[in-house]
């Protein structure tokens, strides 16, 4: 499912609760800001593969550098080198700053893959990775924890809080894809938007809303139960959904195994 992942803030989700709940929310019995564990809840069982992936460079320096503030797990990490530097001439009114033109991608130049950084209206390609091994369980990507076992390097990684650590390298230019929080740039917390998947969630905060009315005296028992086997069946349904995998999944767990396969059998021999 990782090809195309939507989502929406936590108001918008209890904007689509309410509006089978009106009556319960004009008396004041729904507090939305209770239900925000129960949405927290729902991202952590559907799994990793909800969160969007991220990529940065950072700056090592003294062996030790700061995580993205919207850091969750790490995809893989490589050391960087041979860098080119391109310029372009800005035409008419220029605007931007660094914060807000900072993206990097993998491209192919020619017969090999180089790493493009762009800042404003510079270019930065780096032709050189050396990928940092990490140390404990810090992946989120089992295809990273599988490569590995069959990779040696100079270079380990170790995260410990909010920084990351590298062993064998002080000063280098750092390429990170890691899996970010469930959060907006507000720090709003988000929710997968599928139309599959959306009923899970909806029906996760109706039952703990339908719960607590309960517990409190009202008579809901023939809705919590109503709401109750719809959650099962949206549960099983949403699960299916975001463990799908993707074209790309499948080939790139497909290229993993021929490298195994190569590092094992034949490259022994050569």
């Amino acid at each position: 499912m990782k090809a195309a992942i939507n989502y929406r803030t936590f108001s918008q989700l209890m904007d689509e609760v309410v509006q089978d709940l009106k009556m319960y929310k004009l008396e004041g019995m729904i507090d939305d800001a209770s239900l925000i564990k129960v949405a927290q809840k729902c991202n952590y069982k559907l799994g990793i593969r909800i969160n969007t992936d991220k990529s940065k460079i950072l700056t090592l320096e003294h062996g030790v550098v700061k995580l993205p503030d919207d850091f969750y797990k790490m995809n893989c990490v490589y050391a960087l080198s041979e860098k080119r530097v391109e310029c372009a001439v800005p035409q008419g009114v220029h605007t931007e700053d660094g914060e807000h033109c900072d993206r990097c991608s993998v491209e192919e130049e020619g017969n090999e893959c180089v790493l493009v950084h762009k800042v404003n209206t510079e270019t930065r390609i780096y032709k050189k990775f050396v990928r940092i091994k990490m140390v404990g369980s810090q992946y989120v990507d089992p295809l990273c924890v599988e490569h590995d076992k069959f990779y040696t390097s100079e270079y380990t990684g170790e995260i410990k809080g909010d920084h990351l650590y590298v062993h064998g390298i002080k000063h280098a230019t750092l390429y990170i894809s890691y899996a970010g929080r469930m959060e907006d740039e507000e720090g709003n917390l988000l929710v997968l938007d599928n139309d599959l998947v959306n009923e899970y969630y909806e029906y996760s905060i109706k039952e703990r809303i339908l719960e607590n009315l309960y517990l409190n005296g009202e008579d809901v028992i023939q809705r919590l139960q109503l709401i109750q086997s719809k959650l099962k069946m949206s549960w099983l349904e949403a699960r299916n959904i975001v463990n799908t995998p993707d074209f790309k999944e499948m080939y790139d767990l497909w290229r993993l195994n021929r490298k195994t396969m190569y590092r094992k059998y034949y490259q022994p021999f050569i």
